[in-house]
């Protein structure tokens, strides 16, 4: 993947999907400690970029977390774990 950035010579950043926001993080220590909060429920994160918070739900024993990002990479990349 970022083999493409690189030869469209957008070497200054990471992608912006490809960042770990604080928010993600937060949400993920709260359905982590909460797993009640998803459990049972349809989950959809939007803008997902890694899909931490997504993937967190997924740990918390639903059986669908659904993550969508408007950068097809982000998605290729979650695809992979």
């Amino acid at each position: 993947m970022m083999e493409a950035y690189i030869g469209a010579g957008q070497t200054d950043r990471d992608p912006y999907w490809c960042d770990v926001w604080p928010s993600a993080i937060s949400m993920a220590e709260e359905l982590l400690a909460r797993p009640d909060l998803v459990q049972g429920k349809s989950v959809c994160e939007i803008g997902c970029g890694l899909g931490l918070a997504g993937l967190a739900a997924a740990m918390c024993g639903k059986y669908l977390a659904r993550c969508k990002c408007a950068r097809p990479e982000a998605i290729l990349g979650l695809r992979r774990l």
